[in-house]
């Protein structure tokens, strides 16, 4: 029995050292384990993070396109509205009247013009009347004056 002790002992011991490397990678490998986990928990935020961000600027463009659409289909009502009007207004059926109203209209307006050419005309000739006067008062007021020093 004497030989078998070291044999167990050394049998033993081998086991320790097995057991000993055997922790230490399953240490190392834990660790390594834990240093992954904490890289792709820190990569998932990242891309949660990042997600989330997009997800904002989508939302952000899809209520920047809904406004646009809202605005451009406002324009669009006012201008369907717009033609409507002016297909109203020139209908062929209306527009012998609204020529003659055209008609009427230029005619006034040129008897307007005639009048106010008239009152112009009238105007300058009462303006150059008075300058006239104002000249004649002038030269008979410097004629007065130069009498009246020849007199003195």
């Amino acid at each position: 029995m004497g030989t078998r002790e070291p044999k167990v002992e050394q049998l033993l011991e081998k086991l320790k050292k097995l057991q000993q490397e055997l922790c230490k990678k399953l240490q190392y490998l834990c660790e390594e384990s834990e240093q992954e986990f904490a890289r792709q928990l820190k990569q998932n935020k990242s891309t949660e993070d990042l997600s989330k961000q997009y997800n904002c600027e989508i939302q952000a463009i899809k209520l920047k396109h809904r406004k646009l659409r809202m605005k451009f289909e406002n324009h669009l009502y006012q201008l369907i509205e717009q033609q409507k009007n002016l297909y109203s207004v020139f209908m062929p059926d209306r527009l012998p009247a609204e020529i003659v109203s055209a008609e009427n209209t230029k005619t006034q307006l040129l008897s307007a013009e005639k009048l106010k050419v008239t009152q112009i005309n009238s105007l300058e000739e009462e303006i150059e009347k008075q300058k006239q006067e104002k000249k004649d008062m002038f030269s008979v007021a410097v004629q007065e004056r130069e009498d009246c020093e020849h007199a003195a």
